[in-house]
């Protein structure tokens, strides 16, 4: 898997913020994360405007986040069991706009052509193999003992023809440490697993019916 750079002149639509990028539909099966331009923080009654690499290398160390994110991807995909690919987003690789980078993603859709929404748009969810397979990514996530700290607003869920979903992780920049500078326990592994059943035991506390 490479990267590509290259430029799209095509319209593109918005179809979700962050703090740190903005999220486009490139077309019927991509979508793009695009780092914003700038972050602004409040300190006191002073309001500081950050170029978005400045901010990132700054809080984190990270210069460009959707460069570290599809290093993160690329190694932990190589992980992941066959029975849980489709429940990670495929990361097809970075393209270059100006002075900006966008990660380049295919898009989740449900069995109508619909965009997927996260769990934090859908609310709470009733499927059994959604939350079977919530089970399993929990699993392997603590047997290989990676630490990924993902929530609901990255996971998306994948309705079915039969009313089940599946649930599919879209964002790997959360993967180890790093991105948690003030949570140094983090950088151990038995912080670190704990951290990940704690976030697991939330989904369930307030998604599942």
């Amino acid at each position: 898997m490479v990267a590509a750079k290259k430029k799209s002149s095509q319209t593109r639509r918005i179809i979700g913020k962050g703090a740190y990028r903005t999220v486009f539909e490139i077309d019927g099966r991509r979508v793009g994360k695009e780092l914003k331009g700038h972050r602004e923080k409040n300190y006191g009654p002073i309001k500081v405007r950050y170029p978005m690499k400045v901010y990132s290398r700054l809080k984190f160390g990270i210069g460009d986040l959707n460069k570290h994110e599809f290093k993160k991807y690329q190694d932990f995909i190589k992980k992941v069991p066959r029975k849980l690919r489709k429940n990670f987003g495929q990361i097809e690789g970075i393209e270059t706009r100006g002075k900006k980078t966008m990660l380049v993603m295919r898009s989740v859709k449900n069995f109508d052509g619909s965009l997927s929404k996260s769990m934090a748009e859908t609310g709470p969810v009733k499927s059994k193999l959604f939350w079977q397979k919530i089970d399993q990514i929990e699993k392997f996530l603590l047997e290989e003992r990676i630490p990924f700290f993902n929530y609901d607003i990255n996971i998306m869920v994948q309705q079915r023809k039969n009313g089940e979903a599946v649930p599919v992780v879209i964002d790997f920049k959360r993967i180890g440490a790093r991105t948690y500078p003030f949570k140094p326990h983090l950088l151990f592994t038995k912080g670190a697993m704990k951290r990940v059943q704690k976030l697991f035991a939330r989904l369930r506390k307030n998604y599942k019916k």
